[in-house]
Parts: C-alpha cells; structure tokens; sequence
C-alpha cells in the first residue's frame, strides 16, 4: 500500500474497475508489445534501444544485442515472444511515466460512493498531484497499486485515506496532464 495507508474494504470487482481506469488513463495510447515498430514510433528508436538494453552506452554488447533485435523485429525476420513483447510494454510505459513526471501536474479527479467510517459519500474528489504527491502516484501506478494511487488522491483531496474504509462504487476517473 502506498505511504502505509491501510486497506481498503472493497470487491474485487471495484477494484478490477478502478485498476482498469487508472491504467487506462495513464498508459492510453502504449502500443501492445507485440508491436515493437509503434513503440519504436512513439518513443523513438534511440530510446527504446536503451531501454532494452538497460544502457545508453552504444559501445556495449547489450546495445548492440538491443539495436539488432529490434532490427530483426521491424524486418519481419523475427517475431516478437512474450518474453520480449514484455519488456518493450514494459519500456513504452515507463516513458510515458517520465513524460507524465516531467507534466510536474497531474489532475485527477475520481467520483465515486466513497464509504468513510461514519457514512457513505458520494461525491468527486478532486486534486491537482504535485512534487511528492506525483512521484508517490506514478510509482503506485507502475508497481501495479492503483488503489494505493486513489488513495494518494483522496489524501491530497483531504480525505485521509484512514478514514475512508472504501469505494463502494466507482462512477469514473479522470487523470489529465499536459502532454
């Protein structure tokens, strides 16, 4: 969980929801893996390179390795595996995180029936994430905690994420920044 914030008390099904928004959101328009020349496009061949090669040293074996593979795959001679199409998805979203950190602001807002511990309310919940706020919300997202990353939100709203026990329905999430 993010920052140590509790659990919250919800369904699968809402979270498999919220899950599906928040990643949505963020990582809309990442090309598949499969598709290494739209990754290619989008983030730009240099960049993708190193990214697979974990260097930017063009010297090195690994570069090397990186830059022909990819050549390979946008010739048709070979086809990408799981394996790799993972890590080309996996390269894509992590610059589109960069150039979502280098926005420095993010507007979130999620409405949603949110059950704190005395009541339930329904509501939007509305916050512009910054400076910590940002770095804690996109590595929440890239570890896969997006409830964590909610709950980022709802604490820089004001609703401290202990006092909220939950969503019991998601209306939608909207994340902006600019691109």
């Amino acid at each position: 969980m993010a920052r140590g914030y509790p659990g919250w008390d919800m369904d699968d099904d809402t979270e498999r929801r919220i899950d599906q928004e928040v990643r949505g959101q963020v990582y809309e328009g990442v090309p598949p893996g499969t598709d290494s020349a739209a990754a290619e496009a989008q983030i730009g061949r240099e960049e993708l390179t190193a990214r697979l090669a974990g260097t930017t040293d063009r010297t090195s074996r690994a570069w090397k390795s990186a830059r022909d593979t990819l050549t390979r795959y946008r010739s048709g001679r070979r086809r990408v595996g799981p394996k790799n199409a993972a890590r080309i998805r996996a390269a894509t979203e992590a610059v589109r995180c960069d150039r979502i950190r280098a926005s420095r602001v993010v507007n979130m807002t999620v409405t949603a029936n949110w059950q704190t511990s005395r009541t339930a309310w329904i509501g939007k919940a509305v916050a512009d994430l910054t400076g910590e706020d940002l770095t804690e919300f996109l590595a929440a997202v890239e570890s896969g905690d997006t409830v964590g990353a909610v709950q980022i939100l709802s604490d820089a709203y004001g609703l401290d994420p202990e006092f909220v026990q939950g969503i019991n329905e998601l209306g939608e999430i909207d994340i902006q920044w600019e691109q």
